[in-house]
């Protein structure tokens, strides 16, 4: 494989591993709640093996990115859920007082 393709091999990986869960899953919010951050866990530690010429950017950089893109995407969700109500849903969790 060439430069970075490792890398985005591991995305791949990534996304489909959850992608299954989430299809098979769904409902099972115990093991979601598990499943979901392990395999995220997975994949940093995985990527984190891969030379730094295959990654281009640290580890730190990585984590950052990614905080910042969940802090926007569960802020557009909130958004678009709470406050214009433009789908019809709640999201199952443990704790009623927070929807």
């Amino acid at each position: 494989m060439g430069y970075s393709d490792r890398a985005f091999v591991v995305d791949v990986l990534t996304l489909s591993i959850i992608s299954v869960a989430i299809g098979a899953a769904a409902d099972e919010l115990t093991f979601m709640s598990a499943f979901v951050p392990l395999v995220l866990l997975g994949r940093f530690g995985v990527w984190a093996l891969l030379p730094i010429e295959e990654r281009g950017h640290s580890v730190a950089a990585e984590v950052v990115f990614f905080g910042f893109c969940t802090a926007l995407g569960a802020f557009n969700d909130w958004n678009s859920v709470v406050n214009h109500q433009i789908y019809d849903y709640t999201v199952p969790h443990y704790f009623p007082g927070f929807s």
